[in-house]
């Protein structure tokens, strides 16, 4: 692929060799709030991974004797566990930007990735408009939350009698992902991704979250009935844990459970060693927010995710 963006510019894969310029450019460029995350996902990745860097795309320009060529700016279309991704955007003032994030969007599709999210705030100057022109949808805007977990530690969670958790339960992989499709119907949390994906898929995107502690993978049961799922995952360089995702069924909603969910996720996050609890919400989801405010979770932030999606 080499696409022109003017008369000196041209975005290209990134060679291995402009490889180190082009993450820092693209590293430099990201707000603050994302930079940790950005380093934590090179992490993952080696020099010699290529499939990671299939997706590192570069605006070069040429010097003026057409020779050596230097790095303007940089995306990164980073895969993911469950056919999806991460898009690591330029700056919205880079004036490539827009060819880049358009070039970003054809390798989501010649890679038949089934989602491909790109996280970003008010502040960083990406209009709706301009995303959507450059093939990127708006899923959603997200709250996130979180709540501290001092003094919580030897702190019991209340759980009525009838209400238990069922720990480990994604080693029972058919029931446990019959019990999440269930808690999506009529969701309110991000309905533009229902059905994107299969369930498998989901569920690997869970487990890529954080450090997969498979032992808080939770089955939550309503007189010997399951009733919903609750997913924690550990983030320890933050001290964080992180509430990946909870779901109660349909016919056992508005019985109070959520509530239960909740201050049972803080009791074993804050049991774990964990300063801090932490979730994102969609905004549109008022009776999540309720939930979540009521056990003390504060906001910190609000972001919109974009997406460019592929259904099955």
């Amino acid at each position: 692929m080499l696409r022109a963006m003017d008369a000196e510019l041209l975005v290209t894969p990134c060679p291995a060799k402009l490889r180190p310029d082009a993450l820092r450019k693209l590293h430099a460029g990201l707000p603050l709030e994302q930079r940790d995350g950005f380093a934590e996902a090179l992490a993952k990745c080696t020099p010699h991974d290529e499939a990671a860097w299939e997706g590192l795309l570069a605006a070069v320009a040429s010097t003026a004797h057409g020779g050596e060529h230097r790095i303007k700016g940089a995306v990164w279309v980073q895969p993911t566990p469950g056919n999806t991704a991460v898009v690591w955007p330029p700056p919205a003032s880079f004036s490539g930007a827009d060819d880049l994030l358009a070039a970003a969007a054809d390798v989501c599709d010649r890679r038949e990735i089934g989602l491909a999210q790109m996280v970003v705030a008010e502040h960083d100057g990406y209009s709706r408009r301009r995303l959507e022109s450059c093939g990127f949808t708006k899923v959603a805007d997200l709250v996130y939350l979180f709540a501290q977990l001092v003094g919580q530690k030897d702190s019991q969670a209340r759980v009525q009698d009838d209400v238990s958790f069922i720990p480990s339960a994604g080693d029972q992989s058919a029931r446990f992902a019959a019990m999440v499709e269930d808690t999506y119907q009529g969701t309110q949390d991000c309905p533009a991704l229902d059905g994107v994906r299969p369930i498998a898929d989901v569920l690997a995107g869970y487990r890529a979250q954080g450090r997969y502690h498979p032992e808080h993978w939770y089955l939550v049961q309503s007189s010997r009935a399951d009733v919903g799922v609750l997913i924690l995952a550990a983030h320890p360089a933050s001290q964080n844990w992180e509430l990946v995702y909870m779901g109660v069924s349909p016919q056992a909603r508005g019985m109070g459970l959520g509530q239960q969910i909740v201050q049972f996720a803080l009791d074993q996050a804050a049991r774990a060693g964990g300063e801090r609890l932490v979730l994102a919400v969609d905004a549109a989801n008022v009776p999540a927010l309720a939930v979540y405010r009521a056990a003390g979770l504060v906001e910190w932030d609000r972001r919109t995710v974009f997406a460019r999606m592929r259904r099955p």
